[in-house]
């Protein structure tokens, strides 16, 4: 996610606070579509999307002192994506997360290289991926996520987990191990190429 310049984060915050619509308006319109993808991470769901994202920036009005600037603005909105995902998913009774590639947004990159038969050796690796991230522990594949799919520190991803950032890389050094086992089992080879 491409954060605003933090001064103007804190500057519409604080018209939030006062009660300014328009300066909600404004991060709710920069974020939204980052945050509906970053969601799509945790929820496979389609009528849930737009109940977390809805909850998430509802939790930003209700509480626009709640960041305190120690983190990228988007980790903290994502930080509270994942607590209402969890919430969503209790609330459904499902104790696991799932995890999904945008196949629609793969399946629109035109590439008139690729046979068929490559086109669907592809989509195998993609399925077995999204398999293979499923049976991470969610503090393994919360921490994958949140590295690889939006660029954050060790030290954002330590705070959001309330741990050392010794752990989260250790986390990531055993789900990296896991997924690499996974997907070798799978394709008999490991190659995700």
């Amino acid at each position: 996610m491409n954060d605003l310049p933090r001064e103007e984060i804190f500057n519409l915050l604080n018209l939030i606070a006062k009660g300014d619509d328009k300066a909600f308006k404004k991060l709710y319109l920069h974020y939204q579509s980052s945050l509906r993808q970053f969601i799509r991470n945790y929820v496979n769901d389609d009528s849930a999307f737009d109940e977390i994202l809805n909850d998430t920036f509802m939790a930003l009005y209700k509480r626009p002192d709640g960041y305190d600037g120690s983190c990228k603005f988007s980790t903290w909105l994502c930080s509270i994506a994942i607590h209402k995902s969890k919430d969503w998913w209790r609330k459904q009774k499902r104790t696991d997360f799932m995890y999904e590639l945008d196949e629609d947004a793969i399946n629109a990159i035109p590439d008139d290289s690729k046979n068929i038969l490559q086109t669907l050796e592809h989509k195998e690796r993609n399925d077995v991926f999204i398999e293979c991230m499923k049976r991470l522990p969610a503090n393994q594949r919360e921490a994958i996520n949140m590295v690889f799919f939006n660029d954050e520190k060790l030290e954002a991803i330590a705070k959001m987990q309330s741990c050392p950032a010794s752990t989260v890389k250790t986390r990531l050094f055993h789900a990296r191990l896991k997924i690499k086992e996974c997907v070798k089992n799978a394709l008999g080879d490991g190659d995700l190429q």
